[in-house]
């Protein structure tokens, strides 16, 4: 079994990510984004690599977590989730699907809310429409 570490580098394959932040929070004095991520090519790891590389590592991601990330107990999994995604197949037929946030996900999106209710269809709505276009 080999490792395979995947980093930014100027030597390697052009990879494009666009990114936007929907909601920033504070908890236990350290920040954190909510943020809508679309790659633009289809490198490995991509979009935890370049977030990392951008200081921003994913939350529970180990393999990427940048060395001032905190630690966190609060989150039992990498906080990454396809939202959207669009493709298409053999015959150029386009094929959409939006899968809901796991309920995981949107338990540790309220705890760093404090507790409060967060209303993500619409927050993540307007992406489907938009960002992703």
């Amino acid at each position: 079994n080999s490792v395979r570490t995947t980093f930014v580098s100027s030597k390697g394959k052009q990879a494009l990510t666009d990114y936007r932040p929907l909601q920033t929070f504070t908890y236990e004095g350290e920040p954190f984004s909510l943020v809508a991520v679309k790659p633009l090519t289809g490198r490995t790891h991509q979009i935890r690599a370049h977030m990392a590389h951008i200081g921003h590592a994913l939350v529970g991601d180990r393999k990427y977590e940048a060395k001032k990330c905190v630690k966190v107990s609060w989150c039992n999994r990498l906080f990454l989730h396809s939202y959207f995604i669009r493709a298409s197949n053999a015959e150029g037929e386009t094929f959409e699907s939006i899968a809901d946030i796991p309920d995981e996900l949107v338990q540790v999106i309220s705890l760093l809310n404090h507790g409060e209710s967060n209303d993500l269809p619409s927050l993540l709505e307007p992406l489907t429409l938009n960002f992703y276009n």
